[in-house]
């Protein structure tokens, strides 16, 4: 076995050193223009009508391409499809006029593409069993349900499982390198980025917003707060990664610990409680992970822990002062 085959091998991400290699400073300029000429694309999308469907075009047309040229790189494939997953719901929230499930069809497309291409025909077991286990309830559906909802409930509920089902199989047994893992954390924060930005744009540029016990639409960039807060969710939960997995590299170390507080303020304000408890379960089992690699645990556990203080006592009084209270009531109220 080679010296490179036995890095990669080794590799954890839990356990990584500077992922700065080669251009450090160029990759990290590049990262921060990009995140800074990435956060007004919502606004643009929501007053671009049809010439919105530019964008999904672009991406999924650039992902195919990606995915049949045998050239390309598995890793670079990944970073479109990790894209996707964050901009999908800045599409519906603007209104882009692409059909509903278009990111998660686009994946799928992409990720068969790539995989077709490539001969790549070991699918993982246990996510094929998933999935077939879903399909007598498909069989139900088409025995009992009229022509015409039997498409758009069956694209509803069966697209989120055949995305899983493609990505366990694009990443099975699958290693990036150190910069590679870092460049996909990159690519789905910053969309999520956008989402959080334009959501933020529409709370302080409201007339007049009221705070109640339920979910609010004005503050989720009037779209369906518990979708605006389960995507804001896992962008605190891929920034954080980013900010406690990077050992060197000031600067992304910073860009991803602002962006953890960015996100939990704009998906704690959508008043929909899910999005946060599910970043603080995804930060908690990945801490768990970490206990193997003891040298850095004290170190990522401090970093958690401080970031858990700065966000109690500062953001989130701060958020509730906005609210006259209401976060405060909202997020006490533990009923489901």
């Amino acid at each position: 076995m080679t010296a490179q085959a036995t890095a990669i091998k080794q590799f954890n991400p839990l356990r990584m050193t500077s992922l700065a290699q080669g251009d450090g400073k160029r990759e990290v300029w590049l990262t921060l223009i990009f995140a800074v000429v990435h956060l007004p694309l919502g606004l643009v999308l929501y007053r671009a009508g049809y010439a919105g469907l530019l964008h999904p075009i672009a991406v999924i047309g650039y992902g195919l391409y990606l995915a049949f040229r045998k050239q390309s790189r598995h890793s670079s494939i990944a970073l479109v499809i990790g894209y996707l997953i964050g901009v999908e719901v800045l599409w519906r929230m603007a209104k882009v006029p692409v059909f509903w499930e278009a990111g998660k069809y686009g994946s799928v497309a992409i990720i068969l593409v790539a995989l077709i291409r490539r001969s790549r025909w070991n699918v993982p077991k246990l996510p094929l069993l998933y999935f077939a286990l879903l399909i007598p309830g498909c069989i139900v559906a088409v025995l009992n349900l009229p022509t015409n909802l039997l498409q758009g409930m069956l694209s509803f509920n069966m697209s989120g499982p055949l995305l899983l089902l493609c990505s366990s199989w694009f990443f099975y047994r699958t290693r990036f390198q150190p910069i590679e893992f870092q460049r996909l954390l990159v690519a789905m924060t910053i969309p999520l980025l956008c989402v959080a930005f334009t959501s933020f744009f529409y709370t302080v540029s409201a007339e007049e917003i009221v705070f109640t016990g339920e979910s609010n639409f004005e503050t989720s960039g009037g779209f369906g707060p518990n979708q605006v807060s389960a995507l804001l969710g896992l962008g605190v939960f891929v920034s954080f990664a980013g900010a406690i997995l990077l050992k060197k590299g000031i600067v992304l170390k910073t860009f991803f610990g602002l962006s953890t507080l960015f996100l939990a303020a704009i998906c704690t304000l959508t008043f929909s409680r899910s999005g946060m408890y599910n970043a603080v379960a995804g930060i908690g089992v990945m801490l768990i992970f970490g206990l193997r690699d003891t040298g850095s645990l004290l170190r990522r556990l401090s970093l958690s822990l401080g970031a858990a203080v700065l966000f109690v006592s500062v953001i989130f009084p701060m958020i509730d002062d906005f609210t006259d209270g209401a976060l405060r009531s909202r997020y006490g109220d533990v009923q489901t």
